[in-house]
C-alpha cells in the first residue's frame, strides 16, 4: 500500500486510546484517522473516515460488536477488523474467529505486536496473539479424523502457507507465484472447504495439520 494505512481506533477507555495512538504515530506509513469511545454510529463514522483497519475492543458501550462487525463486513469488506481487548476467554475468540475478523491481539502485549498486527492484516494476512494462538489451536482440536477436503497439491502449499500466518504476497514469494495466482487459490480453497474468511482457513489448516502430525506419531 503506497498511502500510509488508515486506522479507527474504538475503546471505551481513554487511557488505552492514548496509549494505542502514541504508539502509532510514530510509525512512518500509519495514520490514526479517528477515534470513536463506542460502537454508536460507528459504521457511518467508517464510511465517513474510510479506514483500512478498525481497532476494535470487544467490551465496549453501543451495539454489540458481534453485530457491528457483521453490518462492517457487509457494507465496508474492504475493511481489516482487529480485535484489541483484555479478555482471551473461548466465548470471546469463538465469536471472534466465527465473525471473520483479521487479528486478535491482547492488551498486555508488547505495543509493536499492534504494528506488526496492522501491517500483516493489510498484506492480506491474519495476525493472533501467542495466547489466542495457542487457544485457537486447542479448540481445533478433534479426536477423530476430518473429511479430507479436495485440494490440488498446490493448493495445500497455499493453505499451509495461510495456516503460518503467510501473508499473500509472502506466499506468492515463497511459491514463486504471481500475487493474482495466490489470491485465486485462496477463492478456490475457500469454497472447497466451505468457509468465508482467512480466520476459519487458519483453523482448518491448522486443525488438518495436527491431524496428520498426529498420524505420522502414531502410524
Amino acid at each position: 500500500m503506497s498511502r500510509p494505512i488508515r486506522v479507527l481506533l474504538v475503546d471505551d477507555h481513554p487511557l488505552i486510546r492514548a496509549g494505542v495512538y502514541s504508539v502509532l504515530e510514530e510509525e512512518e506509513g500509519i495514520d490514526i484517522v479517528g477515534e470513536a469511545a463506542n460502537t454508536v454510529g460507528l459504521e457511518a463514522k467508517c464510511a465517513e473516515l474510510k479506514p483500512d483497519v478498525v481497532l476494535l475492543d470487544l467490551r465496549i458501550p453501543g451495539p454489540p460488536p458481534a453485530e457491528v462487525i457483521e453490518r462492517l463486513q457487509t457494507h465496508h469488506p474492504h475493511i481489516h477488523i482487529i480485535v484489541l481487548t483484555a479478555y482471551d476467554e473461548e466465548a470471546y475468540i469463538r465469536l471472534a474467529v466465527g465473525s471473520r475478523i483479521s487479528g486478535y491481539i491482547l492488551k498486555d502485549e508488547m505495543p509493536d505486536s499492534i504494528v506488526k498486527a496492522i501491517r500483516t492484516v493489510v498484506e492480506g494476512g491474519v495476525w493472533y496473539s501467542r495466547t489466542i494462538a495457542d487457544k485457537l489451536s486447542r479448540l481445533v482440536r478433534r479426536p477423530h479424523r476430518l473429511p479430507e477436503p479436495d485440494l490440488t497439491p498446490r493448493e495445500r502449499d497455499v493453505l499451509r502457507l495461510i495456516a503460518q500466518g503467510y501473508s499473500n504476497s509472502e506466499i506468492a514469494e515463497e511459491l514463486g507465484l504471481a500475487y493474482q495466482t495466490v489470491r485465486n487459490y485462496i477463492s478456490r480453497i475457500y469454497s472447497k472447504l466451505g468457509v468465508r474468511s482467512r480466520s476459519e482457513a487458519v483453523m482448518l489448516g491448522q486443525q488438518y495439520a495436527e491431524t496428520h502430525r498426529q498420524e505420522r506419531q502414531n502410524p
